[in-house]
């Protein structure tokens, strides 16, 4: 519930019934590209990107595929057209490792694509300016798995993730993850609940993010000094 009505907050219509509770963003990855993935398939990445997505990626037989190389070249020819990829997987909010947020012109252009949309939010509860925005998962619902975790906000030992699938697509993966692990730790998550009912998460949003924008920083400052271009 407390998931779905920050959801809400930021534009997506969702219920609390549609949101699956999974052992951290990981397993929320891991169910979302083994529904989408068959052996061979391209999926879209960034050019750099989590590497543990594309691990899981790797090890469900897909292959990662530069988002940057689907862009048509002239040196490409007619007889080079990108392969027919079977989803993306993206971080629009904040790009792990780059720390970017997607443009408006790459947004439109992946809601225009009709793909599969993997929408990896993990930080994005962290950006510098305190604006999470609009996700994917909001303009495109009946398409985009949206991918959740409070690893990052919160405590990594929790293992408290979720996921919004399509709706389409909700009752295979309920099925599938029910194989693996019959449900996500409800130790973790009565800590979870109980934390999120008696602490201001808001505020320790603001203070996580002025410690990360600190150290960004500094190591920014380093380089600069210590690696010029």
């Amino acid at each position: 519930t407390w998931i779905a009505e920050r959801l809400r907050g930021r534009g997506v219509e969702v219920d609390a019934h549609e949101v699956l509770i999974t052992s951290g963003a990981q397993q929320a990855l891991a169910l979302s590209f083994a529904q989408l993935l068959q052996k061979g398939d391209p999926i879209a990445t960034d050019r750099q990107s989590y590497p543990a997505a594309l691990d899981l990626i790797r090890t469900l037989g897909g292959r990662s595929i530069s988002r940057e190389a689907q862009q048509p070249t002239s040196a490409q020819g007619p007889e080079r057209s990108p392969p027919k990829l079977a989803a993306a997987y993206v971080m629009p909010a904040m790009s792990n490792p780059r720390g970017q947020t997607m443009s408006p012109a790459a947004r439109r252009q992946l809601l225009a694509s009709g793909l599969s949309l993997v929408e990896d939010d993990a930080y994005a509860e962290l950006t510098f300016d305190g604006q999470p925005g609009r996700p994917l998962l909001a303009d495109a619902r009946d398409r985009v798995f949206g991918v959740g975790t409070f690893s990052k906000t919160l405590c990594p030992g929790l293992r408290v993730g979720w996921l919004v699938p399509p709706p389409q697509h909700f009752a295979p993966i309920l099925e599938r993850k029910a194989s693996v692990d019959l449900q996500a730790s409800g130790l973790g998550q009565t800590i979870l609940e109980r934390y999120l009912a008696q602490e201001a998460f808001d505020v320790r949003l603001v203070g996580l993010r002025r410690f990360y924008r600190r150290r960004a920083e500094r190591l920014a400052d380093a380089l600069h000094r210590l690696a010029p271009a």
